[in-house]
């Protein structure tokens, strides 16, 4: 084997080394040559593909990548909800679903050291892959919950707009469930000095809940209205935690790694009454909305 060749395979995961070796078992040097040409241009393209997700300059090495699927068959999304996973470990990553649909009621993955997953062949999609790579690439915000709100920053089309507002206004539930939760039960948050915290959390969990239930594709078939999911925009933008979540992305924007942004964030900014967003702060200020 070629030694250009033999040094692309080596840097691919165990299933890609096994599955490229075979492939070039029989060919010649020519053939080889060739090969491995084809082998760069996909990942050029893949390359292209994921950047428009990532802050610009950002690194995108596909061997990194790795879709992963379960042994058995794909796995309902109620059951395996994550969509991708970034791992820098040193070992193995296990992975555990619920799945009602195979003998002993569950399906495994182990995710390598060191790489940049989506979790079965539907998720592998830009989206996520520039979700993933913005982890592992510390480029997420410091947070889950920011990195969600560069998914919709960055989104291209329909699609990625639609399940990046879900997906926020879910991550907006269930932080917001949790301090609630914790100030109306817990003893020491009893006193009436947290009672405009509680009225202002109550509020954010009904703007979630209904952004949420707004953007299901379970309950709405028919298309959303560009008018309408800046109006679902503007709900999850006015939730105290996507504030304080954004303020990483603000933060990260100030040191020179500015979130992507879509058609579709930039025409909300034009259209919306945020005085502030995430990469307009600065030092000593704040997110600020109206």
């Amino acid at each position: 084997m070629i030694e250009e060749l033999e040094t692309y395979i080596a840097s691919r995961g165990p299933k890609a080394r096994r599955f490229l070796t075979r492939a070039a078992k029989d060919m010649s040097e020519e053939q080889q040559r060739n090969f491995l040409g084809s082998l760069q241009l996909g990942d050029t393209e893949f390359q292209a593909e994921v950047a428009p997700y990532m802050p610009k300059g950002a690194k995108i090495d596909p061997s990194r990548a790795r879709l992963e699927t379960f042994s058995i068959q794909e796995v309902d999304e109620r059951y395996a909800p994550d969509r991708g996973v970034s791992w820098k470990g040193d070992d193995y990553y296990p992975i555990r679903v619920r799945d009602p649909n195979v003998p002993d009621g569950f399906q495994y993955i182990l995710i390598e050291p060191d790489t940049v997953n989506a979790i079965q062949a539907r998720n592998a999609e830009p989206q996520v892959w520039g979700h993933e790579y913005r982890h592992h690439e510390e480029l997420d915000g410091g947070s889950e919950y920011a990195n969600r709100i560069m998914d919709i920053m960055a989104s291209q089309n329909y699609n990625d707009v639609v399940k990046s507002i879900r997906s926020t206004a879910n991550i907006a539930l269930t932080t917001t469930q949790n301090r609630l939760f914790k100030l109306k039960n817990d003893p020491k948050y009893k006193d009436s000095e947290y009672d405009a915290e509680r009225e202002q959390l109550a509020r954010d969990y009904e703007l979630a809940a209904n952004t949420y239930a707004s953007v299901n594709p379970a309950i709405r078939k028919d298309k959303i209205s560009e008018e309408e999911l800046f109006d679902h925009l503007d709900n999850l933008w006015n939730i105290s935690s996507t504030q304080i979540a954004a303020l990483g992305i603000g933060y990260q924007g100030a040191r020179g790694d500015k979130a992507p942004q879509g058609r579709f964030f930039k025409n909300w900014k034009k259209r919306s009454k945020a005085e502030e967003t995430p990469e307009d702060y600065r030092e000593g200020g704040r997110v600020r909305l109206i």
